[in-house]
C-alpha cells in the first residue's frame, strides 16, 4: 500500500508499463477466484479490491501509445505487479484532497465512494430473478407505447428468458475458467447439457448483444467517456459494466470483472440497451413504458401481503381544479398504513459527483414523489369520499418512494432537506429492499417492519437498510419472497 495519494498520470505510467492483456488476464483470475470464495472478496490486506480491479481494467484498455492488447514494448504484468497496481488505485488522489474545508466537501466525497464501491456488496439474487415477472407478461396498447415480447428480443437479442437464463451460464463458464470464454466450447461434448437446456443460437446471439464488445470498441468508449477532471476519472464510467466481456482478437473472450458478469441480468441492463439502440423519440417512449413496468411489478410484489394485509392501486379522484390519482400503491396493516409511491430515478454518472449535482437532481426528480405521499395522507384525514371506506384512518401513516437502484445515502438528513414535506415518516428504498421487506411483512400482520423502515433517528436520518438487517438477526431464518423464488426456480438450470 502507498502512503500518499497517487495521482491519476502517475497511476496512468505505471499501468502503460506492462502488456494490457496480460494485466485484464491477471485480473480475470483474481476476480473469478475471490468471487468463489465470498469470504475473501472484500479482504481489508489486498489491495485488488473490487473497485481496485474496476479501475485498473479500465485503466488497462486505454493506456497510451500502443495500447492494442499485443504490445510487445511491454512486459507481462505478475500478480505482484497487480497487487501493486491496485494500491495505487486505492490510493488516486480524490478533489477532497484540494477541497478539503470547502463546504459540503466531505459529502461529496461520500457520494463519490458509495457509487463506486457499494455496488459490490449488493446481492445478485433479487435483479436476476426480477426479470421474469417483470417482463415475461403482456404490455397491453396504448398504455404501453413500444414496450412488448418483439421489442425485448430486438433489444436483447433473443427472448427474455434467454437473457436470464445466460446470466447463470456465463457466470458459471467465466468463475470456472479463470475469467475466460470461448463460443467454440458450446459446440463441444462438454456442453451437451446446456445444448439441451438453452437454444445455442439464442445464447451466442445475446452473448454478442448484450455481454460481450471487440477491444477498439471498449477501449473507445473508456476513452469518449472520460472525465476532463483526472482526479474524477477513477468514478468515470466502466465499458466493462456494460459489456464484462472483451474480446481478445483469439476468438476467446475475457471477463476482468467477475462481479460486472454476475450484475448483467437485470432490469437496469434492459433500460440502457433500449435507450442505446434507438432514437431519442423511442428511447423516450421505451423510458416511459419501463416506469410503468416498475410500477406495475411494486403492486406484483405488495400483493404477496395479502391477506395479511389489504393492497390498493391507484384511487382516482375529482375536485375542482381536476381528477388526479392518489399514490401507486397503498396497504392497509392492523397498526400502519402505508403509501408506496414508484419512481423511475437513476442517479445520472454526472450527479454523483458533488454534494450540490447529487442533491440537486435527487430533489428535481423526487419532489413529485414526496407531493404524491402529502397529497394522498391528506385525502386519508380528511376522510375523501375517493377512498371510500377502505383506507382507515385510526392507525400511523408511513410513506415508501421505490426506485430501481439503490440511491445511497439518500436518506441521509442532509440530502432531503430540500425534499417538500411528504407530512408523514417517508423513506426511500430501492426494488431489491422492497423485496426484503415484503418477504418480512407477508409474516407481520402489524406491519411493523414499514414503520422501522421509515423511523427516522435522533438525527433525521433513516435508514431502511440497517432495519432489514435488524428483522433478519432477529430470526433463526431469513424469510424468501415467493415470487422472486418461483421466477427464479423457473430458469433452465435449477
Amino acid at each position: 500500500m502507498t502512503d500518499r495519494p497517487v495521482t491519476y498520470a502517475e497511476f496512468r505510467r505505471a499501468v502503460s508499463a506492462y502488456k494490457p492483456a496480460s494485466i485484464l488476464q491477471g485480473l480475470a483470475r483474481h476476480s473469478a477466484l475471490s468471487f468463489n470464495r465470498p469470504h475473501q472478496r472484500m479482504h481489508p490486506g489486498d489491495p485488488l479490491l473490487p473497485w481496485a480491479v474496476s479501475i485498473l481494467a479500465r485503466e488497462a484498455l486505454t493506456t497510451p501509445g500502443k495500447s492494442t492488447q499485443k504490445s510487445p514494448d511491454r512486459r507481462p504484468a505478475t500478480d505482484s505487479d497487480l497487487r501493486r497496481l491496485g494500491a495505487l488505485a486505492i490510493a488516486l488522489q480524490d478533489p477532497l484532497t484540494v477541497e478539503s474545508g470547502t463546504p459540503n466537501a466531505v459529502e461529496s466525497f461520500a457520494i463519490r465512494a458509495a457509487y463506486q464501491q457499494l455496488m459490490f456488496q449488493e446481492p445478485f439474487f433479487h435483479d436476476m430473478a426480477r426479470m421474469r415477472p417483470m417482463f415475461e407478461r403482456p404490455f397491453p396498447a396504448p398504455r404501453f407505447e413500444v414496450l412488448s415480447a418483439q421489442s425485448l428480443h430486438d433489444v436483447l437479442g433473443c427472448s427474455v428468458s434467454v437473457f436470464v437464463d445466460s446470466g447463470p451460464f456465463f457466470v458459471a463458464a467465466a468463475m470456472k475458467n479463470a475469467g475466460r470464454f470461448d463460443p467454440a466450447w458450446l459446440h463441444g461434448p462438454q456442453f451437451e447439457e446446456v445444448r439441451s437446456r438453452i437454444d445455442i443460437a439464442e445464447l451466442l446471439e445475446v452473448f454478442s448483444t448484450a455481454w460481450a464488445a471487440p477491444w477498439a470498441e471498449l477501449r473507445s468508449e473508456a476513452i469518449r467517456t472520460r472525465s476532463p477532471n483526472a482526479q474524477l476519472r477513477q468514478y468515470d464510467w466502466n465499458p466493462f459494466l456494460g459489456r464484462p466481456f472483451v474480446e481478445l482478437g483469439d476468438g476467446q473472450y475475457l471477463a476482468p470483472q467477475a462481479w460486472y458478469v454476475a450484475m448483467r441480468v437485470r432490469p437496469s441492463a434492459v433500460y440502457y440497451l433500449g435507450v442505446d439502440k434507438y432514437d431519442d423519440a423511442w428511447a423516450n417512449a421505451w423510458t416511459r413504458d419501463l416506469g410503468l413496468a416498475h410500477e406495475d411489478y411494486i403492486r406484483l410484489q405488495l400483493h404477496q401481503l395479502e391477506p395479511a394485509a389489504s393492497v390498493y392501486g391507484e384511487f382516482e379522484y375529482n375536485t375542482k381544479k381536476g381528477s388526479g390519482m392518489t399514490v401507486d400503491a397503498i396497504v392497509v396493516h392492523d397498526d400502519v398504513v402505508v403509501l408506496v409511491e414508484a419512481k423511475s430515478t437513476r442517479a445520472r454518472l454526472d450527479s454523483r459527483h458533488t454534494f450540490a449535482t447529487y442533491t440537486d437532481n435527487l430533489q428535481r426528480d423526487l419532489r413529485r414523489a414526496f407531493k404524491e405521499i402529502a397529497k394522498t395522507a391528506n385525502m386519508i384525514r380528511d376522510h375523501h369520499p375517493s377512498l371510500g371506506d377502505a383506507i382507515p384512518d385510526d392507525r400511523p401513516l408511513c410513506g415508501l418512494i421505490v426506485t430501481p437502484e439503490p440511491l445511497w445515502l439518500a436518506n441521509n438528513a442532509q440530502f432531503t432537506a430540500g425534499y417538500p414535506d411528504p407530512t408523514v415518516p417517508t423513506s426511500l428504498v430501492s426494488l431489491r429492499e422492497l423485496e426484503d421487506f415484503v418477504a418480512y411483512g407477508r409474516e407481520d400482520r402489524r406491519g411493523t417492519v414499514w414503520l422501522d423502515a421509515t423511523t427516522p433517528d435522533e438525527n433525521g436520518n433513516r435508514d431502511p437498510h440497517a432495519a432489514l438487517y435488524r428483522h433478519q438477526q432477529s430470526r433463526k431464518e431469513t424469510p424468501q419472497n415467493p415470487l422472486l423464488k418461483e421466477a427464479f426456480d423457473a430458469g433452465a438450470w435449477k
